[in-house]
């Protein structure tokens, strides 16, 4: 069984008529032969596995009833393990067994509403607002999931991120404090220090990926609204060329946090923040669906759990928040894909004594 709420996003490596195999996430240390996780909301168990992949065999059956096969090699779905006995119980009641799929009819479009309250010495919340989530209306403390992520993450850095970590630890650079694996709201930047507002990313071969960069693109965007700068760097810059990344960030401490003059007061950390709102996603779904399907009860697309927001002629609509677009495959949906759907267990077996077919 299963709660919905997604671990991790991971891309297929190979698929052929019987099976797939994906990335494996460092997060999913403690897999077995035969474990279930469910792969865009479909149950399936692990044959075989290795420090970078799982694989997993596929029914013809789970091709033709689900979106997995229309995907591709390169495309990316959404992850999570099966739950644990002893477990918080997060989402909803989710099984992985997808009942077929429906069509994107509206896109989500991320769009933070910046909250125009004046700034201090000029400028507005809107251009630059230091993030800081403790204490702050409209910021919480970033999510179970994204912690525990970073804190893995941690353990296993890459040989990029270990070298210029190096160089930053300590206060070494201008006596500033970076963080690793900095859990920031809803994202995990790889170093991160809170005084000068300021993201550092190393980026492998992946970010090359044009979905990837789109990602990166509106990822940026979001957090310079929250007034976070980012600079990114490649492995092969960090690795080959450290001075020039040094000095970088060094002339970076040059740049002023407010273009259009004053800085936010530190003591003024409770107002003119970005409140975030939600996001609409409407699906077209198969008509035999819909007497499972009630307002303001739950429903799983792509292994996501949500609440239905609204059921109208043949579509069904859900809000999406930022966390849900940053981490799950239903921020980069186009109208007219595809999406796997599991209606409430519950409402399904109630309606079975009442005899419905």
């Amino acid at each position: 069984m299963f709660t919905g709420i997604i671990e991790s996003m991971a891309k297929i490596l190979q698929k052929t008529d019987s099976g797939l195999v994906l990335e494996r996430p460092k997060m999913f240390n403690d897999i077995t032969i035969g474990c279930s996780i469910a792969v865009s909301g479909a149950c399936l168990s692990v044959i075989a596995f290795d420090a970078v992949s799982m694989s997993f065999d596929v029914v013809p059956m789970t091709f033709q009833k689900t979106k997995l096969g229309s995907l591709n090699v390169g495309d990316s779905v959404n992850l999570e393990r099966a739950m644990k006995a002893d477990g918080r119980f997060e989402g909803h009641i989710v099984t992985g067994h997808c009942e077929g799929t429906g069509i994107v009819v509206v896109t989500p479009k991320p769009a933070p509403t910046p909250d125009p309250s004046p700034v201090p010495g000029g400028g507005s919340a809107a251009v630059r607002e230091p993030h800081i989530w403790k204490g702050v209306s409209g910021l919480t403390y970033p999510p179970t999931s994204v912690v525990t992520n970073a804190r893995a993450m941690r353990k296993e850095p890459t040989e990029a991120e270990e070298k210029l970590w190096q160089q930053l630890r300590q206060r070494k650079v201008g006596g500033h404090h970076f963080r690793r694996q900095r859990p920031v709201g809803s994202f995990i930047i790889d170093f991160y220090c809170e005084e000068l507002c300021l993201g550092i990313e190393v980026d492998g071969g992946v970010h090359d990926d044009k979905h990837q960069r789109a990602y990166d693109a509106w990822r940026s965007e979001h957090l310079e609204l929250r007034g976070i700068h980012m600079l990114r760097f490649t492995n092969d810059q960090v690795m080959h060329d450290i001075s020039s990344v040094i000095a970088a960030i060094k002339k970076y401490r040059k740049v002023p946090l407010h273009p259009e003059g004053g800085g936010v007061a530190p003591e003024r950390r409770g107002g003119g923040t970005v409140k975030d709102s939600g996001t609409i996603l409407r699906i077209k779904i198969p008509h035999q669906l819909f007497p499972y399907i009630v307002p303001h009860g739950s429903i799983t697309l792509d292994g996501v759990a949500l609440t239905v927001a609204d059921l109208k002629d043949d579509e069904v609509t859900v809000a999406l928040i930022p966390h849900t677009l940053s981490y799950t495959t239903l921020g980069f949906l186009k109208k007219g894909e595809h999406v796997n759907i599991e209606t409430d267990i519950l409402g399904k077996y109630i309606l079975k004594s009442h005899g419905h077919q």
